[in-house]
């Protein structure tokens, strides 16, 4: 396990900010830039999305991975290291019988001929949806790890951008396995009037 000095009270931990001084510092860790996605949640593309995962329809997530993997070149300037899906919690996985994340990443890295690299993994239970807006932020920064360390300019990509709360946990934990840069990409986007959670 990667360790590191806590920025705020300098003891020894698994990230840049020790458990205890998260929920008061954790304005201090860098937020990733606004995402690039396909579309708004409230439109054709969110509709898509609700979809393929109430219906568990693959062959449309396989179509709206592909049309989102075209549109990555504007995004990746410069030399980038992987793609990176934002992880799943396991029982959601399970049921659903596969990751929309994951499927937009293989079809990103086949597209860009960049790895993806599946290294963040999510624990628990409890669905951000379930959590008021304070709780998400925190919560996935307890229960989201990066399991190897990396290095470079990673994208990571994601099926819905609600608060930023999971892409920015996702964010600061590949930042402190190694890597230098990371940028976002959903496949669609809430609009900030509205209030959904993720």
């Amino acid at each position: 396990m990667i360790r590191h000095r806590c920025v705020a009270c300098g003891t020894v931990s698994a990230l840049r900010l020790c458990d205890r001084c998260v929920p008061a510092h954790y304005h201090r860790l860098a937020a990733p830039p606004s995402p690039a996605f396909l579309g708004d949640y409230d439109g054709p593309v969110g509709l898509a999305v609700r979809r393929v995962k109430v219906r568990r329809d693959t062959h449309l997530a396989t179509h709206l991975c592909l049309q989102a993997a075209r549109r990555v070149d504007h995004l990746l300037t410069g030399d980038w290291t992987a793609v990176v899906p934002a992880p799943s919690l396991w029982h959601t996985r399970l049921l659903r019988g596969f990751s929309l994340a994951s499927i937009l990443a293989a079809h990103v890295s086949r597209h860009t001929g960049l790895p993806a690299r599946e290294i963040l993994s999510r624990s628990g239970w409890r669905k951000q949806s379930s959590m008021a807006r304070g709780e998400r932020f925190h919560n996935a920064l307890q229960t989201i790890r990066c399991t190897r360390p990396i290095s470079g300019r990673i994208l990571l990509v994601d099926d819905v951008w609600t608060t930023g709360a999971t892409a920015r946990a996702c964010a600061y934990q590949l930042m402190s396995a190694g890597a230098e840069n990371v940028a976002i990409m959903a496949l669609c986007a809430v609009p900030k009037n509205r209030s959904r959670s993720r």
